[in-house]
């Protein structure tokens, strides 16, 4: 099978932005009650990922296991200074890889993935 590379953004906050860098990508702390359930969502449109870390950033809040899991407490990550920061991730991923796993592709109209 052929590598085809793409391009996909995360927007986020600059905190959850360092710990997916420092210890990568927890699904099992992910939400049931998002649009498609647990998961992780990326999208190809870096805009969309800038509003989405700018809703997360200001809208400051993380589920409690992922504290526990961190060893802080909600004061502590409601103080942080990079919990209020807006932040983009960028992923190069093999979207025929990507086609393999459990999961939804939605690409733009602009996109080579669209059918």
């Amino acid at each position: 099978m052929e590598k085809s590379v793409s391009t996909v953004y995360y927007g986020t906050t600059l905190f959850a932005a360092n710990i997916i860098k420092s210890y990568g990508i927890w699904i099992d702390i992910q939400s049931r009650l998002t649009d498609f359930g647990k998961g992780f969502y990326v999208t190809f449109n870096n805009y969309q990922a800038l509003k989405w870390a700018r809703v997360k950033a200001h809208q400051v809040q993380i589920p409690h296991h992922v504290l526990e899991r961190l060893g802080i407490t909600v004061k502590e990550y409601i103080h942080h200074p990079y919990s209020r920061i807006p932040a983009i991730m960028k992923f190069q991923i093999d979207t025929n890889l990507l086609k393999s796993l459990s999961g939804i592709i939605f690409p733009s109209t602009n996109h080579p993935l669209w059918p």
